[in-house]
Order: structure tokens, then C-alpha cells, then sequence
């Protein structure tokens, strides 16, 4: 009896702390499902991030698979844009709701083509697979699509989660960036409306756990290569998460050579480092990504059907553009990821979340003692926030022949690594992470109420 006590207690304690683990996860899900079902019937124009383009592509998906450059835009996505509007900005259609199906497509933006083939299919077939069942259900099309932004964003939050405890950041501190990331522009923007932005965090949280594996010891890396094409076929931009986390597995792989035998100076220590199997694994997956969007290339080169549009967004490039163009994405990307205003209530989530990303990053790279692999996953995403916006005005430029001012929304799928380590630096001490738990539900609730 005395030893069947001590284990019934132990047992109850196990059974507790397994409870106890899936508390924050099944919390973070349940406030994105939360936020994308209030949200989308208040969002009652199409967004002026490419919705109209994107909708009609949703549209397209059963008929024709993908659409082909210099393709028009179809009537459903026409109506719309006429019959719903575009949410702040001035969109001059001459024609009504109930023509605007077959009117002429001078009447429209872009002469009436899409701008929606530079995309792979993959996000919109995904997408329109998932929303099929509520459109069978009733549902309207726009309105389902946007539904399943729930789906994506709760993915990202549950391997945020996984990424986050590896590197042992404390639940509280986990709540409260989860929370403050379903209440920022990041999500709001991409995960209510149908947008390309929607798996980006997803794709940013999967390559930070998969580092975070091989950062603290664990297995895994083969899902290195897997994850960067799968992202980047998701949208090219995400690229930038694909970067952090092939610099992060390299400078990792350095460091520790060098602990192990720097018997053969700098110079060894690079070799044995450069043919080992984490770094071969992480150069192939970044080349891996670029065969990936270079195939895509040549599909879609082969698909035009017509010149493409006039987007009436190139200006000349100047050595000014591209200082701006390397600052941006840090603190822009939550802060500011559309150049859209919201409301105080998401856009006071955003600004907090650019804080906590800035003092993250530099946090880590100069305040946190690196047991655990840590500071190189700084070091890389710092290099690569900086390099990012020059690395695609510079791609832009050559594939596309010009220059315009890129969105932050751009650097979305690093955002997942910024938390990652404004968590892990928030956690050298107990008081903040519930202040921030506290905070994160509150921001939470407020931004239910805006828009």
C-alpha cells in the first residue's frame, strides 16, 4: 500500500501535466476560429490587397486549374467588385451591380486581367478544397474561402506552439504572443480574407520548429528541403523563412564543428563544416527552393495567353529605395503588413508585436546566455530581415523588367521566427509572461470589436 500511494500521485501528476500542455494550443485554436468567424461577415468589401484578383481565381479553380497571364478576370470576380466594393480604396467601375458581368473589360482595373498568375495554383486549390464542403452547405463562395483562413492560421499557432517549447519558452509567454498574433493586422489581413498571405505563417512556424528540432538536438532535418519547396510554392516571398532557417542550420553546424575539433584552424573547421549533412541538407533546400519557383516560371511563361496588365505600380529604383527597402520588414511586417489602417483595437496588437519582434531579435543576440542554439537563428533572421527587401527589389527588377515599393506583408513567414525569440528572451524571467498572457487576452477581445 505504502508504494502503490507515491505512484497513484505520480501518475495523477503526469496526467495533469499532460493536460496541462495541450491547454495553451487548444486556447490559441479556439480564439483563431474565434476571430475569423466574427470577423469575415463584418468584412463585407473585398480587401485591397488582390482580393478581386484572388476571388476570381477561387472561382476558376473547377473550370480551369489555373489561370494563364494576360487572362481576364471572370464575370463572378467582376460582380464582386462592382457589388461589394473595395475596402478603402476609391475604385471608379462605370457600370452597375447588375451589369457589371458583361460589361466591357476596359471598365475594370487592369483592363479587366488578372494579376493572379504569378502565383502557383497550389494555395487556391488547397483553399478552394477546403471551402467546397460550406459552399455544398450553403456558404458563399468569397465568404467560405475566407473561412478557411481559420484553418491556416490555427496550423501556424499549433507549430508556433511545438516551435516555441523547444527552446523551453514559458506557457504564460506562449499565450500572450499567440494571443497578440491572432489580434494583429498579420492575421487579420492575411486569415479573413481570401489572400496568398494565408499560409505564410504557417510555412514560417513549420521551418522554426523544424530548426528548433535540430537547434536542441532532435531529428528531423529531412523535413529541411520538404517544407522550403512546399512553402515556396505557396508564394515566393516566403523565401525569406526558407532563408532564416537554412543561414540558422549552417551558422549552428559551424559552431559546433568548431567546439568539437578546431584543430585545423578556421579553415578545417569550414570544410568539415561544409560537407557535413546539415549543411548539405540546408544548401539543397534553398535550391531546392528555387528550382521550385524557376519551374514555375517557365509553366507560367508557357501558359500566357497575353501581355500582362499595366498594375500602374512601377517608379524608378534609386541607391535611397533600397536602404528603405532593407529596414522595412523588422518591425514593419507585424506592425504594418498592409499599408492599410485598422482600427485601434488591431492596429495597437500589430505595434506591440513589432516591439516584442525587435527586442526579440536584438534580445537574443546580445542578452541571451546561448545554451541551445538560440543566437545563430538571431543572427539569421537579422541578416535576412535586413537582405530581404534587396534581394526581391533586385528579382522583381530582373524577371518582371521593374521596380515597386514592396509591402511588408512580404516578410510575413518570418514574423513565426521574431516570436520565437522575443518568447525565448521574455523568458528569463516569470512576471512578464503573465503580464504578456494578460495583455494578449485582453488585445484579444478588443480586436473582436474592430475591423
Amino acid at each position: 500500500m505504502r508504494q502503490t500511494r507515491p505512484m497513484s500521485r505520480s501518475l495523477s501528476r503526469a496526467g495533469r501535466s499532460r493536460l496541462l500542455s495541450w491547454v495553451v494550443p487548444v486556447v490559441l485554436v479556439l480564439a483563431a476560429f474565434v476571430s475569423v468567424v466574427v470577423h469575415v461577415p463584418q468584412n463585407t468589401e473585398l480587401s485591397p490587397l488582390d482580393e478581386y484578383v484572388y476571388v476570381d481565381y477561387i472561382a476558376k479553380v473547377p473550370s480551369e486549374g489555373v489561370v494563364a497571364e494576360g487572362e481576364p478576370t471572370g464575370a463572378f470576380a467582376r460582380e464582386a467588385l462592382v457589388c461589394l466594393g473595395n475596402r478603402g480604396v476609391a475604385t471608379v467601375v462605370p457600370t452597375s451591380c447588375a451589369d457589371a458581368g458583361t460589361a466591357p473589360a476596359s471598365d475594370f482595373p487592369m483592363a479587366g486581367k488578372t494579376s493572379a498568375d504569378i502565383y502557383t495554383p497550389l494555395y487556391f486549390w488547397v483553399t478552394r478544397a477546403l471551402a467546397q464542403p460550406l459552399v455544398w452547405a450553403g456558404v458563399g463562395l468569397i465568404d467560405a474561402a475566407s473561412l478557411v483562413g481559420a484553418l491556416w492560421l490555427a496550423g501556424a499557432l499549433v507549430l508556433l506552439v511545438f516551435a516555441m517549447r523547444r527552446w523551453r519558452v514559458r506557457e504564460p509567454v506562449i499565450l500572450g504572443l499567440g494571443l497578440f498574433l491572432i489580434a494583429s493586422p498579420a492575421a487579420y489581413w492575411s486569415s479573413t480574407y481570401i489572400s496568398t498571405d494565408a499560409p505564410s505563417l504557417a510555412v514560417g512556424a513549420a521551418l522554426a520548429l523544424v530548426v528548433a528540432r535540430f537547434a536542441t538536438g532532435g531529428r528531423g532535418l529531412w523535413l529541411l528541403p520538404v517544407v522550403s519547396a512546399v512553402g515556396v510554392a505557396f508564394k515566393v516571398q516566403n523565401i525569406a523563412a526558407v532563408g532564416i532557417a537554412v543561414l540558422a542550420v549552417v551558422v549552428t553546424t559551424v559552431v559546433r564543428t568548431a567546439q568539437q575539433d578546431d584543430s585545423g584552424g578556421a579553415w578545417g573547421v569550414a570544410r568539415r563544416a561544409v560537407l557535413s549533412r546539415p549543411v548539405v541538407t540546408a544548401v539543397g533546400s534553398a535550391v531546392l527552393a528555387l528550382v521550385v519557383q524557376g519551374v514555375w516560371l517557365v509553366v507560367r511563361s508557357d501558359l500566357r495567353v497575353a501581355l500582362p496588365p499595366d498594375q500602374g505600380t512601377a517608379r524608378p529604383l534609386h541607391i535611397g529605395d533600397m536602404v528603405g527597402e532593407s529596414l522595412k520588414f523588422l518591425a514593419g511586417t507585424p506592425t504594418d503588413p498592409t499599408g492599410v489602417e485598422n482600427g485601434w483595437q488591431i492596429a495597437t496588437a500589430g505595434l506591440v508585436l513589432g516591439w516584442l519582434s525587435v527586442a526579440g531579435v536584438l534580445g537574443a543576440i546580445g542578452a541571451v546566455a546561448d545554451g541551445r542554439g538560440v543566437r545563430p537563428l538571431a543572427w539569421s533572421a537579422l541578416v535576412v530581415a535586413l537582405l530581404l527587401g534587396p534581394m526581391l527589389v533586385l528579382g522583381t527588377v530582373l524577371v518582371s523588367g521593374y521596380y515597386f515599393a514592396l509591402p511588408t506583408r512580404y516578410g510575413l513567414s518570418m514574423l513565426p521566427v521574431f516570436l520565437v525569440l522575443a518568447g525565448v528572451v521574455l523568458s528569463r524571467y516569470r512576471a512578464p509572461g503573465v503580464l504578456l498572457a494578460i495583455a494578449g487576452a485582453a488585445s484579444f477581445a478588443a480586436s473582436l470589436t474592430g475591423s
